[in-house]
């Protein structure tokens, strides 16, 4: 048994790789980044993932005529899911505040942002996420447990649990904004 101890507001990447897939932080991997990019190439470009924090930097560094593609978790509107809201952060271990996809959108046009697309991921999510459970607890649990001990099975676990009842209720999901940087 390997019960590790994970720091507080620190995630073991190693824990969503085993999710999600070798190398990725979010679910859907290289289709969804594909989706988030929205048939902008980068080749030729300058990336800056902002990741997760602030990124104010990166941000107020993005040349004219640039994209901003933004990929986050957000909360659902209404006062009426404040509660599974907080639950979820809660039973993440972690401490953060979650905005709705329209509050991202009106700070993008409030910092000057103009072709503002946004594109909420929630029902997409619902779905892969209850496989995802589904995975946690028999395919991927085992070797989750060897890594990470029965307790962080049992927490993931019940996370993805909680996870799947506030996407069901849209209280949060996963969103995508993309927008442009006039000049």
């Amino acid at each position: 048994m390997n019960d590790k101890v994970e720091e507080p507001g620190y995630v073991q990447p190693e824990k969503l790789e085993l999710i999600w897939g070798e190398g990725f932080m979010s679910p859907g991997g290289p289709d969804e980044v594909a989706r988030i990019l929205g048939g902008h190439a980068v080749d030729a470009r300058v990336v800056r993932d902002i990741g997760s924090g602030l990124g104010g930097a990166d941000v107020a560094l993005l040349r004219p005529g640039g994209l901003l593609l933004v990929s986050d978790w957000l909360r659902g509107p209404g006062a009426e899911t404040e509660a599974l809201v907080e639950e979820l952060v809660a039973a993440s271990g972690h401490e953060f505040h979650m905005v709705t996809l329209p509050h991202i959108a009106e700070c993008a046009a409030l910092a000057g942002f103009t072709a503002i697309q946004t594109e909420d991921r929630g029902l997409w999510y619902l779905g892969e996420a209850k496989a995802e459970l589904e995975r946690l607890n028999f395919a991927t649990g085992e070797r989750f447990t060897g890594d990470f001990g029965h307790k962080a099975l049992d927490d993931e676990s019940d996370f993805w649990q909680v996870l799947v009842r506030a996407l069901e209720a849209r209280a949060m999901s996963p969103g995508h904004l993309r927008a442009a940087k006039p000049g």
